[in-house]
């Protein structure tokens, strides 16, 4: 048993000096620098991208102004993703102030675009009434529409809770609705 562990120890141990010496680091530096250098000539995904990389700060230092100006900048072009992002930093208020009403402008320009995400972070505005008024309808036709897609349990769950609070005569409502955004936001993008 121990000449086996020997063995393969020997055998990691010269694979590595057989193996040109990468550092990960550097790579995810030049990574960086590459998707900051198409962000800048108006890439618009590098843009959502490089958002993407300032708010998780992994490969660099997290930092939510950085986060934001990237994110603003690809939501402008329409990038849906981009604009939950940006969505979701007004909602909770990281990089700038916190604004339910702004966070649902762009929640709403992303779920007008098939994003599954920003329709349930629609709904969640909807059922809490921020930024607008509270609206179990519209709510469940957002979580509706998310769970259509085959967002988390979350989306699942939301409309099921709105089901039983809604009783069968809004839920009939809702669920036309639902079709109608579905065919008018989700379909056209699929």
């Amino acid at each position: 048993m121990n000449s086996i562990l020997l063995t393969r120890t020997l055998f990691m141990m010269i694979i590595l000096l057989l193996v040109p010496h990468v550092s990960f680091a550097e790579d995810k530096k030049q990574s960086v620098t590459k998707i900051q250098q198409r962000a800048e000539q108006g890439e618009v995904e590098a843009q959502a991208s490089l958002g993407l990389i300032y708010r998780r700060g992994r490969e660099v230092s997290q930092d939510y102004g950085l986060a934001q100006k990237w994110f603003r900048k690809a939501a402008e072009q329409g990038h849906a993703e981009a604009q939950n992002n940006l969505g979701l930093m007004y909602d909770h208020g990281r990089g700038v102030e916190r604004d339910f009403v702004q966070a649902r402008k762009l929640y709403l320009k992303a779920a007008k675009q098939g994003h599954a995400n920003a329709q349930y972070n629609l709904a969640l505005l909807y059922t809490n009434g921020q930024g607008v008024p509270q609206d179990d309808i519209e709510a469940y036709v957002w979580a509706n529409i998310s769970a259509a897609q085959g967002h988390s349990t979350l989306a699942k769950d939301l409309r099921d809770k709105l089901r039983r609070i809604l009783g069968p005569t809004c839920i009939s409502k809702a669920q036309e609705q639902a079709k109608e955004y579905f065919e008018k936001y989700v379909v056209p993008f699929q």
